[in-house]
């Protein structure tokens, strides 16, 4: 009796880590879809056997690199089912441009999300439909963030360089001002703003090689920050949002927390 029923133990978790590789792939079709293109990868992992049956899973990792977006693949929808949960949803995207925006690197970690088990299993795909907030960390460089402004603000600036160090950020360029065109040259910090702001802040700015007046300089600071709008110009602000910048030689780390956006979030 005791052979019988490991034998039918066996069976049923072959079946279910067949399953859960069909899963996995046809999650991943699903992804690339949505990217456009790229490289894709999902992995599962359960929580152990019972999890396999209960839709109890332990990690769910998507990595994705080479694609371009304007808003990210996943987002939780609240009429599906919660009968399944993720204790640990990762998504770890490399050269990953995001509205315009490189990023050399996206990873987020995010616990208790929860999704339509039924769905899953039955349809071999995942629907999103609780999150819990986890932690996030962005990696851009200096020459994507100087690709981005110059996308940003064109036609009005051109040739920009970006140099990012630990002490100070330069901006530098070519600007159409109301009396022509100008060399600028803008040197700052670069500093988040309430979660979803990128600023480059206490900025000295030259036009042509000359300071200028304080009054010119606020309003040429106004105009260029911030830098980057997480909810204008990226739409990630309900996925993504910074508590702290690290600066380092020639890129810069945006760290802070994570969450699967809501889909009213981009309706």
């Amino acid at each position: 009796m005791k052979r019988e029923w490991l034998a039918a133990l066996f069976i049923l978790l072959t079946l279910g880590r067949s399953a859960l590789k069909e899963v996995e792939r046809t999650a991943a079709q699903e992804v690339r879809q949505r990217l456009g293109g790229g490289e894709v990868q999902v992995q599962i992992r359960p929580d152990g056997a019972r999890g396999l049956t209960e839709g109890r899973l332990k990690r769910v990792v998507v990595q994705a690199s080479h694609f371009a977006i304007q808003e990210l693949p996943f987002s939780v929808e609240p009429l599906y089912a919660r009968s399944g949960v993720i204790e640990e949803f990762v998504l770890d995207l490399r050269d990953a441009q995001l509205s315009g925006l490189r990023a050399e690197r996206i990873y987020a970690s995010i616990p208790n999300v929860r999704y339509d088990r039924h769905i899953a299993m039955s349809k071999r795909v995942f629907r999103l439909s609780e999150t819990g907030v986890g932690r996030s960390e962005i990696v851009i460089t200096e020459e994507s963030l100087a690709d981005y402004i110059e996308f940003k603000y064109r036609p009005y600036v051109k040739e920009v360089t970006v140099r990012i160090t630990p002490e100070k950020t330069v901006v530098t360029g070519r600007a159409l001002i109301l009396v022509g065109e100008a060399a600028f040259r803008a040197e700052g910090q670069l500093v988040p703003r309430d979660g979803i702001y990128l600023d480059l802040a206490d900025a000295d700015i030259q036009l042509d090689g000359e300071t200028v007046v304080p009054e010119t300089a606020r309003a040429l600071e106004q105009w260029l920050n911030p830098v980057i709008d997480a909810v204008k110009d990226l739409r990630v602000a309900d996925a993504l949002r910074v508590e702290t910048l690290r600066l380092e030689s020639g890129r810069m780390i945006a760290i802070g927390t994570a969450r699967v956006p809501s889909n009213d979030f981009y309706r």
